[in-house]
């Protein structure tokens, strides 16, 4: 061979074939090292950032409160944290509630149902600014309080009432821990209190017409009172008047006479009337007397209504059966 050159069974190969193979090989050798220094740097950042996060300052929870402070069935309980961030990152919390010491809840809010009266309460609350987490803080144990019964209806019967007749309070309780309810009631006419036995059905004497009744009601569960209620007012109603006299056989000179009484136990004023009146009858408005001037052609047995009725429209009626026939005979 001459130098710079090869013989192959070919022929020969110029210098150029050479150089285009050495400039292959140098630039398969510049990227093999742009590549490692590239890889190089990439690693070398991971570790700075991984280094960084390390030594970067975690958030800090300085208090947390619970609410309410004192809780009690049937309401939920809630917490809230402060907490501190040297960055002044946007700081989250992950929550876990421990009821009795034994965990069972993992939000913000532990719900009524996991806990009763009697069970001693606490929550662990973790904060992270986005990168770490910070020290876990775990509250002090509350214990859930009694709580006590409410009432959630009274209704007064009979409605409307009438004096003189028994009056019940009906109340409808509920106490939130299933204790048994005891209810104390307080009398009440026209706002006045009255000195009546601690019972439910009572009968309240002098009571009339407009008279309001009331009742102040208050439960307890054999450890605290609840709150008291009052009933709406229930007045007396009105109670209708009374025929006390029987029919006369009095009869003179062709007109019969019934000198008609009626009582109203209210007091009220009366109107006496006739339904379906015929000729001649008439009722006196000052003495109450019904008279009947009987024409002579009536005969035979008449039937007739005397009716009284007070302001309200309350009344009562009496039925009368005349023989006409007989009157006359025995007049």
């Amino acid at each position: 061979t001459l130098a710079g050159m090869r013989v192959t069974k070919n022929g020969i190969v110029g210098r150029s074939i050479l150089k285009r193979k050495m400039k292959r090989l140098a630039h398969l050798m510049v990227i093999v090292l742009i590549g490692g220094t590239t890889l190089g740097a990439c690693q070398s950042d991971q570790s700075a950032e991984k280094k960084m996060l390390q030594g970067k300052p975690a958030p800090t929870i300085i208090s947390a409160d619970l609410f309410p402070p004192a809780p009690r069935q049937g309401a939920a309980l809630f917490v809230t944290a402060t907490s501190t961030d040297e960055e002044r990152d946007t700081v989250t919390y992950r929550y876990l509630w421990f009821v009795n010491n034994q965990s069972v809840h993992n939000t913000q809010e532990l719900p009524a149902a996991f806990f009763r009266r009697g069970d001693k309460i606490a929550v662990e609350i973790t904060p992270n600014d986005g990168f770490n987490d910070g020290p876990v803080f775990k509250t002090a144990e509350v214990q859930v309080q009694n709580t006590p019964p409410e009432i959630l209806s009274i209704q007064l019967l009979p409605q409307p009432f009438l004096p003189g007749a028994m009056i019940r309070a009906v109340v409808t309780g509920r106490d939130r821990d299933d204790d048994h309810i005891e209810y104390a009631y307080e009398w009440r006419k026209n706002g006045e209190p009255l000195f009546l036995e601690n019972r439910a059905e009572v009968k309240i004497q002098n009571l009339k017409k407009g008279d309001q009744v009331t009742v102040r009601v208050t439960p307890h569960d054999g450890r605290e009172a609840g709150l008291s209620v009052e009933s709406l007012n229930l007045a007396g109603g009105n109670r209708p008047p009374e025929i006390t006299s029987n029919p006369s056989l009095e009869f003179k000179n062709g007109v019969y006479l019934y000198p008609v009484t009626a009582s109203d136990p209210d007091g009220d004023p009366l109107e006496y009337s006739i339904e379906d009146p015929q000729p001649g009858m008439h009722f006196d408005p000052v003495t109450h007397v019904f008279q009947w001037e009987i024409p002579e052609t009536t005969t035979g047995v008449q039937h007739l209504t005397l009716v009284v009725r007070d302001p309200e429209g309350e009344g009562a009626a009496q039925r009368i059966r005349l023989d006409i026939d007989f009157l006359r005979r025995s007049s």
